[in-house]
């Protein structure tokens, strides 16, 4: 296995790839996954999808990556800090989304927390999350990774609730 790839307690996170294509389609194809990631996607669009995130690794050296159970090696979702651009600022988003199918198993914190080390090992501070007011799930996950409610705004034309948290880096 590649130094590449990161782990936490019950998954292997490896950077995105273009192989990781085939996954994100049915990721982003999922109807239950997306309600909660403002809406199903089309195969092009998840294309260009995975074409501006590996950009952004290959710009910033950063960015989602694709997260398999370490029991089967499955891929359960994708996640990770990334740059996103909200209210006409850049901000360093955490990311996460995690297969419908393995909802309720504490995945979604496991790659939140991976997702907080890897911003502080690359000086990332004053991180931020979203999500739809009713996906209940998702707060609840961002409240366990040390992240405070801030306020609602209007992303994508859809109403989010944004959450934030600062991290000072160890030197």
């Amino acid at each position: 296995m590649s130094s590449d790839y990161l782990r936490t307690p019950s998954l292997v996170a490896e950077p995105l790839r273009l192989d990781h294509l085939a996954f994100l389609v049915s990721l982003h194809s999922d109807a239950t996954t997306m309600a909660t990631n403002g809406g199903i996607r089309t195969p092009q669009q998840t294309e260009q999808y995975l074409e501006i995130n590996l950009r952004h690794w290959r710009e910033h050296g950063f960015g989602l990556w694709i997260f398999r159970d370490q029991a089967t090696g499955e891929p359960v979702g994708r996640g990770g800090p990334r740059y996103v651009i909200l209210e006409d600022r850049r901000e360093v988003e955490v990311a996460y989304t995690v297969h419908a199918c393995f909802w309720g198993r504490g995945y979604a914190t496991e790659m939140g927390r991976l997702s907080l080390a890897v911003a502080a090992k690359h000086g990332l501070v004053n991180l931020v999350a979203f999500t739809l007011p009713e996906n209940k799930r998702s707060r609840r996950v961002m409240e366990k990774i040390g992240f405070k409610y801030g306020r609602e705004i209007l992303h994508l034309g859809l109403t989010m609730v944004l959450y934030a948290q600062n991290v000072t880096s160890e030197a």
